[in-house]
């Protein structure tokens, strides 16, 4: 089943872009009048995907999530 994406606020996808760069992320921006696609490297060096903005913006929130669920969680204080 296909679901039609929205592509997200100019300032949401910059952020994403952001983001994923400091993580050691490679994009590449290509242009098609209103859309943006990104080409997406892994930092490893592995092949890329081009990918719409919206995806992006997708990833970004799950490399968060996943570095948050990877941190060491505090001791609790009694």
């Amino acid at each position: 089943m296909s679901r039609l994406r929205r592509d997200p606020p100019a300032a949401v996808f910059r952020e994403a872009v952001e983001f994923l760069e400091a993580q050691g992320f490679k994009l590449t921006l290509h242009r098609f009048g209103p859309k943006t696609r990104v080409d997406l490297s892994w930092p490893d060096d592995r092949r890329g995907v081009r990918l719409p903005e919206w995806r992006v913006v997708e990833i970004a929130d799950e490399v968060r999530r996943l570095q948050r669920e990877a941190a060491p969680t505090p001791p609790h204080h009694r």
